[in-house]
């Protein structure tokens, strides 16, 4: 479970990096960590922390069952990552839907634990 969370909240970070948020662009740069504003740095990080998601959504799936998050990440981490290049809203809706996805599975997964609570 913490790894899906970091895995989202990193691709969320490093797409929007990508994109050239310019508020989060800024906040980097004061800190003095403004060479990871360069795509040799931030694409491989990107594929990295979906991959972490990914990971973290199938390891998930095994306790509940379903696969419907895992799959609603797999084609958001697809979207985010093709579509850097051309349109930042287009990555902003992939990054909506990989949000949704990883607070889907935390539902499911609470959903699983509370029931197997109230078999025992």
């Amino acid at each position: 479970m913490k790894r899906q969370i970091i895995g989202t909240l990193g691709s969320i970070f490093a797409a929007l990096c990508c994109i050239g948020t310019p508020a989060l662009l800024a906040f980097l740069t004061s800190l003095g960590v403004g060479f990871l504003i360069n795509d040799l740095i931030l694409l491989p990080l990107l594929l990295v922390l979906l991959a972490v998601s990914m990971w973290g959504l199938s390891r998930s799936r095994l306790t509940h069952g379903q696969s419907g998050p895992l799959t609603l990440a797999v084609v958001c981490s697809v979207i985010v990552f093709a579509a850097v290049w051309f349109s930042p809203i287009v990555v902003l809706l992939g990054l909506a839907g990989l949000l949704a996805a990883s607070v889907w599975d935390m539902g499911l997964h609470k959903t699983c634990k509370s029931s197997a609570a109230g078999q025992s």
